[in-house]
């Protein structure tokens, strides 16, 4: 973690960033008492200062200036180490304050770093809230914002944003831990990712258990249509057999031969189905045809449009075999059979906690190198002035050093630019000599690939796909028991997906103990929430003489009986608190309408619950129940920077789960709606807009800049448009059911015979 501040101000755009602003600082500039412009010194890494340092020299102004740590040495406000935090006795007091924590870093920069991560973070929540902290909020910096909420994202309370952060904001977190230089610790290199995150917090991984650090993935349990589709076409042309991934193409050092890959997949494709999904799907198409594998093979690549999507079509097959660490940890994350093969990397370190996962370690002795060597990537830098004094830098990844010549190709390189004329074309120049020099240090691949057994493969993954457990559980809301997907974990519990009634539910756990969630499981209704539920209750008001009333655990939804209390006079109304249902003493089962928001997110057996209740309705008495709506843009979000709502420990239904839910409970399903979509909730989901650039069509030569709060207007009517035009967006799902009358029962019972 460094501090650095810019002489002038610096705007940057990328692919993968927002549009970020970093304001300019001089060291004699002061507030009014004197101190410094904290909100204009930054916090950030080395490796995010060399690009910064980069984009500086591209734009020719003038580079950041990395600032002594002294500067800082009289600050009186300092957020705690997470470690110093930890060894603090019981918090006594206000213990329902929010803590903020922030991660320098935090999940690394790969798919497998974040997926890794995660249980670290969890462990972390448990252990906070062992110690009474009721409600912890976690930012986690990153220097690929996009890529690291699509892992992380979704963890309960915990929000991706970019590096750098100013150092005022960084000053307002109560404690903090540094995830940088990762790939210098020796711990890193000789540790589990897992491991090394919680020795950054001051956690000792010997402490914790083993059941505790499996890697888990929270993903959206409805898929895109695309992802669908591209999954239901695949079982299609499998013709039955499982489809098993084969992810061959990694870094330069994990990346297997071609000829190998194609061989392993003629193999695997005489008993299952082989589904490659490659990052460009014009290599797939073309690697597809060269080694002749068109009726052997599905191709996936097209779908795999972002990190999600990537993750959602892993999450849909039946095994994977990959060299790349970040699909291992995905199959592992889902539970799902995976043949992991390491070259350059010790095994134990990666898949140790990953019991769906059977790796095969190649072992390798070269002339120059040695696998497992440790490497993550082998790369070399090229240096210098041109002959005009312009100054060069170039850098070129490769497989390793047994594989390339590197410094014969170094010193070819350089010739090459130290002759370049300076009255040519430079940048055409330049750019022709990397691509030229990319593409041949990029050519070979590593030789350790030879010692790899096609047959060896083909045991493991049918030994993996046999010992895999498929334990069956019942779904919570209509009693299917089947394989249901795992979607994720939150709080200590699988997280499934139901594919008869798409409820997402949280199972117990067998071995590990669940921890306990934040005291209030939604922080606050909005006024468009509220005056849409309380006019729809007041409707059903008018034709409901005796009301039952269930008070849920979270007690925000009790504001909205008391927004109807004029329209209840005169009528009869029994309160009754959720965890009294199993045990109430009610017996008169004449109420006309039951009113029971919020009950199906905060009880562990929802079901039962309602089947109480619709026990108590009189003839046509009315059901009005709720829960999160599951499919709303706000939960579907995958924008860095959106905050997961926490929701436990049903946490979402659909429209098709109420219907069914209805049904079970032998009640007429009358309506489902959602609440109006809630612009303030969304807001405060996916933070301020990045500011935007707009060209009018008009005046090609103008550009116009809109920060976030001139855009929010703008936002605001784009998102309220796209809502009501789609359904089912709001936040929340509300559902009336009837009971039936003695006739409609009796009709039913003779169909029932009739079809017997």
């Amino acid at each position: 973690m460094i501090f650095i501040a810019f002489p002038q101000e610096v705007r940057l755009w990328s692919g993968e960033e927002e549009v970020r602003r970093f304001m300019r600082f001089l060291p004699a500039a002061k507030d009014r008492n004197g101190n410094l412009l904290l909100d204009r010194v930054y916090v950030t890494v080395e490796e995010n200062l060399r690009n910064l340092e980069q984009h500086c020299i591209d734009q020719g102004i003038q580079k950041p200036a990395q600032l002594k740590d002294s500067l800082f040495s009289n600050l009186k406000t300092w957020p705690k180490k997470i470690e110093e935090l930890l060894r603090e006795p019981r918090p006594t007091g206000n213990s329902d304050r929010t803590l903020r924590l922030c991660m320098i870093n935090g999940g690394g920069g790969g798919l497998g770093d974040g997926i890794m991560f995660a249980p670290a973070i969890e462990i972390l929540q448990r252990l906070l809230a062992q110690k009474g902290y009721r409600d912890v909020a976690i930012d986690a910096y990153s220097l690929l914002p996009h890529r690291t909420c699509s892992v992380i994202g979704r963890i309960p309370n915990l929000r991706v944003r970019p590096i750098p952060l100013p150092l005022a904001e960084f000053l307002s977190y109560d404690a903090y831990a540094d995830f940088t230089n990762m790939l210098e610790d020796e711990i890193f290199q000789n540790s589990h990712m897992t491991d090394f995150a919680l020795i950054r917090m001051g956690i000792s991984p010997e402490t914790i258990k083993t059941r505790y650090k499996i890697p888990f993935l929270n993903i959206p349990g409805s898929r895109p249509p695309e992802i669908r589709i591209a999954l239901e076409t695949a079982k299609r042309l499998s013709g039955g057999r499982p489809l098993i991934a084969v992810i061959f193409s990694a870094s330069r050092i994990r990346r297997m031969p071609l000829k190998k890959a194609s061989d392993i997949i003629r193999k695997i494709s005489l008993k299952y189905q082989p589904v490659i999904i490659m990052p460009d799907a014009a290599a797939a198409e073309k690697f597809i045809s060269r080694h002749e594998l068109r009726d052997r093979v599905v191709d996936l690549s097209s779908s795999s449009t972002n990190f999600m999507n990537y993750i959602m079509l892993l999450s849909g097959m039946d095994g994977i075999v990959s060299v790349d660490t970040s699909a291992v940890h995905i199959g592992a994350a889902f539970n799902i059979p995976t043949v992991a093969i390491f070259n350059a990397i010790n095994k134990e370190h990666r898949i140790s906690y990953s019991p769906s996962v059977r790796g095969i370690q190649i072992e390798y002795q070269g002339q120059r190198c040695q696998a497992p060597c440790g490497l993550s990537k082998s790369s070399a830098y090229l240096r210098g002035n041109l002959k005009n004094i312009r100054p060069f830098y170039m850098e070129f990844n490769y497989a390793c050093d047994e594989a390339v010549d590197r410094d014969a190709l170094l010193s070819q390189a350089k010739n090459r630019l130290l002759a370049i004329n300076p009255h040519q074309d430079l940048e055409h120049e330049l750019e022709k000599i990397q691509r030229e020099y990319e593409r041949r240090f990029d050519k070979p691949d590593a030789p350790c690939w030879k010692a790899l057994h096609t047959e060896n493969v083909i045991t493991v993954l049918d030994e993996i796909l046999d010992a895999t457990d498929k334990a069956t559980v019942p779904c919570p809301i209509c009693s299917t028991e089947d394989y249901h997907r795992l979607i994720g974990r939150r709080w200590g519990r699988r997280l499934m997906f139901c594919r008869n009634c798409h409820a997402e539910f949280l199972v117990p756990s067998q071995d590990a103990e669940p921890f306990s969630r934040p005291s209030s499981i939604i922080s606050r209704l909005y006024d468009e929430e509220i005056d849409f539920m309380a006019n729809s209750i007041k409707h059903l008001l008018k034709g409901s003489k005796k009301i039952l009333w269930v008070r849920s655990l979270d007690t925000i939804w009790s504001g909205i009986l008391s927004r109807l209390s004029r329209h209840v006079e005169g009528r009869s109304i029994t309160e009754i608190n959720q965890a009294d249902i199993p045990s109430n003493t009610i017996t008169d089962n004449t109420f006309d309408l039951i009113l029971a928001p919020g009950i199906c997110d905060t009880s562990e057996s929802p079901m039962s619950l309602l089947r109480n209740l619709s026990g108590l309705l009189a003839e046509r008495g009315l059901l009005y129940f709720s829960s999160f709506n599951c499919d709303s843009i706000v939960y579907t979000s995958g924008l860095a920077g959106a905050l997961t709502p926490v929701t436990s420990p049903l946490t979402g239904c659909t429209a098709k789960t109420h219907k069914k839910m209805a049904g079970s409970l032998g009640l007429n399903h009358c309506c489902t709606v959602t609440t109006p979509f809630a612009w303030s909730f969304f807001t405060e989901i996916i933070g301020t807009p990045p500011p935007v650039r707009i060209q009018p069509p008009d005046s090609p030569g103008t550009i116009i800049e809109l920060s976030g709060q001139d855009q929010d207007s703008i936002s605001r009517s784009h998102y309220m448009k796209l809502c009501s035009e789609i359904t089912e967006q709001g936040r929340f799902l509300l559902t009336l059911a009837a009971k039936k009358s003695e006739r409609e029962k009796n009709d039913n019972s003779t169909k029932t015979k009739g079809k017997a």
